[in-house]
């Protein structure tokens, strides 16, 4: 094994065969908590999506062309060559400080290049001798070239940030266009970083050179339009239809009337004001003008959802929540949880604090949780058992209706406990409305609405140029029924 200076740079080609995967195992030791990640950028140094974000709620990319393993102050990034996308121009690894703590302090640090578990390249110093104050290191880069195939690079330099200070940092673009970003397509991993044998019985194999060609086109295209969680899935449209005879008629000027009582209850909340009229003509078509519940939002933070969570689409779907549970509360006003392994109750939604209720990367909630620090309490993987056990002893005996929307990401856990928690609700006063995140999903019982005679379910992916009183009529067609069924 060579040694080699801070700043080393060479031809990848001399070392490795690019046609058997790689591996860059990176060490840093101290009395910290360290979070190792890679991204994956274009020519700008710009995240290619939200998949190629490799790290301990994802730890591999869609196409599993990469793939982490973590230990306690170690990484061990495994990366196949020839099959990363064409739009990844460079891989960039990293390691950033959870919590107090800054860089000089590390006691090891160590960047490796493998290949058949033998170490090829190694840099190796202490913190001290080349870090300050700083938050966090990009250790180093694999850099894609023409007619040598890739180079790498040792920087081992410091940044000032945290995590959330360098996902901002490639994923800018990703966060401040949205809506011009490609969706990601990253895959749900369960133990092992493996998918379930029933969520693989139960979705078609991907083509590998299809899923490579589509994964290039995302690099290439980013200004291209995706769809956002401010629409619902055509595969979800058939629950979403809504038979004549069950609708109700209105007057123009009764829709005024309540557009104006919907637009006062939002204040001075003013992004969420174009929201009044579409709601306004679900609510009154369904019959619900009068209509008073509970609303909770449960939100998966599993690794399935990562994307989502980066690309803003939960924040999205949030945004879209509060003017539905204003009118069910007569004020902004519901509870949110956020569940994976385990679950988290959040603060109370108000007028007050809606803004600052979704953790974001860099952005504390009122609670004071960000993301990162987020789905390290709740986990990575899902269990919707015990998400349904937790919010039926919550509302399973309130008096009132209560409606949780539930959104799951999909790869739903298989539990034979599962279907006999949602039974038990059948004669509370609880309404479950499954939300799917992913078309590509296995939703499991969720998705089986006519199992259980209070929830429903649908997909809230593709369909873009949905409007949003379709989207209304989504999520309250199953409610609608269930109420006059109970005649509540």
């Amino acid at each position: 094994m060579s040694q080699v200076q801070r700043g080393f740079f060479g031809s990848l080609d001399k070392y490795v065969n690019f046609k058997e995967p790689i591996s860059i195992k990176l060490i840093c030791s101290g009395e910290n908590v360290y979070d190792f990640a890679c991204f994956g950028v274009d020519s700008r140094s710009r995240l290619v999506d939200e998949g190629y974000m490799i790290f301990y709620n994802q730890k591999a990319s869609p196409y599993r062309d990469i793939s982490v393993n973590l230990l306690t102050g170690m990484a061990l990034f495994n990366i196949d060559l020839d099959k990363v996308s064409d739009g990844v121009q460079k891989l960039v690894s990293s390691v950033s400080i959870d919590g107090a703590g800054c860089m000089k302090n590390v006691k090891e640090y160590k960047a490796i290049l493998m290949q058949r578990d033998k170490e090829l390249l190694e840099f190796s110093c202490s913190g001290g001798s080349i870090f300050a104050d700083e938050k966090s290191s990009v250790y180093a880069e694999l850099v894609r070239s023409q007619g040598r195939g890739w180079d790498i690079s040792f920087v081992c330099q410091g940044f000032a940030g945290d995590l959330g200070d360098l996902v901002r940092y490639f994923g800018e673009e990703v966060e401040e266009n949205k809506k011009e970003a490609k969706a990601s397509d990253a895959l749900e991993l369960q133990d092992g970083n493996l998918p379930s044998e029933k969520e693989a019985a139960n979705e078609p194999a991907e083509d590998p050179e299809k899923g490579r060609a589509e994964s290039a086109d995302r690099g290439a295209a980013a200004a291209e339009k995706a769809p956002t969680l401010e629409s619902v899935s055509a595969a979800s449209s058939e629950s979403a239809a809504i038979p004549e005879a069950e609708l109700t008629d209105y007057s123009e000027a009764e829709l005024n009337r309540f557009r104006e009582g919907m637009a006062e209850r939002l204040g001075r909340i003013t992004e969420l004001q174009p929201l009044a009229e579409p709601l306004s003509r679900s609510i009154l078509k369904h019959g619900l003008k009068d209509s008073r519940a509970k609303v909770c939002l449960a939100v998966d933070g599993s690794g399935s959802t990562t994307g989502h969570w980066l690309n803003g689409r939960i924040q999205d779907l949030f945004n879209l929540i509060v003017p539905l549970a204003a009118h069910f509360a007569d004020r902004i006003q519901f509870d949110i949880w956020f569940y994976a392994k385990e679950q988290l109750r959040g603060e109370t939604v108000t007028a007050e604090n809606y803004r600052d209720s979704i953790p974001q990367v860099g952005k504390k909630t009122a609670g004071g949780l960000d993301y990162f620090a987020l789905i390290k309490q709740i986990g990575t993987f899902n269990d919707e058992e015990n998400a349904v056990k937790a919010l039926s002893e919550a509302y399973g005996s309130e008096r009132g209706p209560v409606f949780i929307i539930f959104v799951s990401g999909g790869a739903v856990k298989e539990s034979d406990n599962l279907p006999v928690l949602l039974k038990q609700t059948e004669n509370s006063r609880i309404f479950w409305q499954f939300v799917g995140l992913d078309k590509k999903k296995n939703y499991g019982i969720l998705s089986n609405s006519q199992e259980f005679n209070n929830s429903g379910f649908f997909m809230a992916d593709g369909a873009a140029d949905m409007d949003k009183e379709e989207l209304y009529d989504g999520l309250l067609h199953g409610f609608t029924r269930w109420l006059r069924r109970r005649h509540i």
